[in-house]
């Protein structure tokens, strides 16, 4: 902005409230000013290492102050002109003021792209009493925000209004008795934002607009609360959800997905580790390979369909079978299976590879192409 000499940085917010005693019998008026500078400060600090963006905007949009380096207002001759959020040089708060804008909600969240980057956006509005409607909006990376956001967001909610409260102390210092309640509640919204959602609240005071300052504080303080306990829940829920796909996709990954048994990829894997195991402990391994008789034939008489339960049935057979937990029936591929039996000496191998016969004898499958008429296989046995 064209404003070398610096003439607007003490630009800021002007604040009155009438007083009244408990006689409702009027006593003055209170003023206070806050730089934007400082709120510009103030914002940056919880932010440092965050790498997120934060602003406070009028309702209608034009920026009070944000945690970056860009402007809120520019210098158009002896004109100032305020700027928008969703009109700002900074790509985090012009994507966010879009997405506040187009929501049309005083209050939400959601998530904005900025300069392919994810991030989640949280806004709030907040109504003081008797004055201005302001939105506070925070957004973070989103792999960041399931740790940082929540803290940040407390900081910037809960905080902002004792730096507010702050400036209003200054402006009262001059009759003991109005700062005093000031400044109980000042020492509440601290506790209030470090989180401290249960502290107690100030004992009612006959000044009006701090007792509506307390009120307001608490609602504010209520719904953040609950927000954070759905944004932790949402999260935890999204991680168990994440974590049941990843296993479904590698279970699905060492499945057949015709027969429901182990595949290739499975078999081999296994085929290895027991493998090493049998060597290093001197068991033996025993590894049986089946193949489906004219199975082709199979298919050209009764079709495709029947083909694919005929094979389900043999991988049935074949898992009956292999019921050890160092057992493992596969379909190698095609009308082929294979079953690892560990530590099964010769002998018991071969009994395997007999009832696995015999239960497919036992199916009987019509087979027009074979020479029994039925399903049968070939077994060889290592």
């Amino acid at each position: 902005m064209n404003d070398d000499q610096g003439q607007y940085d003490s630009l800021g917010i002007g604040m009155s409230a009438p007083l009244y005693d408990p006689d409702r019998n009027f006593l003055g008026v209170v003023t206070a000013d806050v730089a934007l500078s400082q709120l510009g400060d103030f914002l940056r600090t919880p932010l440092a290492d965050l790498d997120g963006t934060a602003f406070i905007a009028e309702a209608d949009g034009n920026l009070l102050a944000t945690s970056g380096e860009d402007p809120i207002y520019r210098l158009d001759g002896p004109d100032t002109l305020r700027i928008r959020a969703d009109q700002s040089d900074h790509p985090g708060v012009r994507a966010a003021g879009l997405a506040i804008r187009d929501s049309g909600a005083a209050s939400g969240d959601g998530l904005i792209e900025v300069e392919k980057q994810r991030y989640l956006l949280d806004w709030q509005s907040v109504q003081w009493p008797d004055g201005p409607s302001l939105t506070l909006a925070l957004a973070l990376p989103e792999s960041r925000f399931a740790g940082p956001a929540h803290q940040a967001l407390r900081d910037i909610a809960y905080l902002a209004p004792a730096f507010l409260v702050a400036g209003l102390l200054v402006a009262l210092f001059f009759a003991y008795w109005f700062v005093q309640p000031l400044l109980t509640l000042e020492r509440w919204a601290r506790q209030l934002g470090r989180g401290q959602f249960q502290a107690t609240p100030p004992i009612a005071r006959p000044i009006r607009e701090i007792a509506g300052l307390t009120l307001s504080l608490g609602a504010m303080a209520e719904h953040l609360r609950r927000h954070a306990e759905e944004l932790e829940q949402r999260v935890a829920e999204r991680t168990e959800t994440l974590a049941v796909a990843n296993r479904q996709l590698a279970e699905l990954a060492v499945t057949d997905g015709l027969t429901g048994i182990a595949n290739r990829r499975r078999f081999d894997e296994t085929l290895a580790a027991e493998w090493s195991r049998a060597v290093r402990r001197g068991q033996p391994l025993a590894l049986l390979l089946v193949d489906v008789d004219w199975f082709k034939r199979y298919n050209d008489h009764r079709g495709h369909p029947a083909g694919d339960e005929a094979l389900k049935q043999v991988a049935a057979v074949l898992q009956r079978n292999a019921r050890r937990p160092g057992d493992l029936a596969a379909r190698y591929g095609g009308e082929e299976f294979t079953v690892i039996a560990a530590d099964t000496p010769p002998a018991a191998a071969l009994r395997m590879a007999e009832s696995i016969r015999a239960g497919i004898e036992a199916l009987g499958l019509p087979h027009p192409g074979a020479a029994g008429g039925r399903v049968t296989i070939s077994i060889v046995v290592a």
